[in-house]
């Protein structure tokens, strides 16, 4: 599960925000998740329970996982749709036949943290 190993690296990265920001305890970290990020957002949350412990977390941290679908862009057209309405085309654009590049979909990061 290589969630718990994505899941420490984002707790330093909490813990350096919250430094920078003066936070004594962490509250709620917000994520951003993109489809094609090959992350399981449950197995994050497990992972965050399991490592999201004083001194650096409250008694109840909050994890929200915001989902991010998967969108591509027509080079042609510039129409920007998400994938299942390329379901069989490959990545040719569903209105013009142009080729389409992938514009989201494969984030993975921390996008707030709230504390005291």
């Amino acid at each position: 599960m290589h969630e718990l190993s994505l899941m420490k690296d984002i707790i330093d990265i909490v813990r350096e925000s919250a430094a920078e920001a003066g936070l004594a305890r962490v509250t709620k970290v917000r994520l951003v998740v993109g489809e094609l990020s090959n992350v399981v957002p449950e197995a994050l949350e497990f992972a965050f329970s399991c490592l999201s412990g004083p001194p650096l977390f409250a008694a109840d941290p909050v994890l929200e996982i915001e989902k991010k679908e998967a969108l591509v862009r027509c080079g042609l057209c510039g129409t920007v749709q998400g994938l299942g309405l390329l379901e069989g085309r490959g990545l040719q654009c569903g209105k013009c036949g142009g080729e389409c590049e992938l514009v989201a979909g494969d984030e993975l990061y921390v996008d707030s943290i709230e504390g005291e």
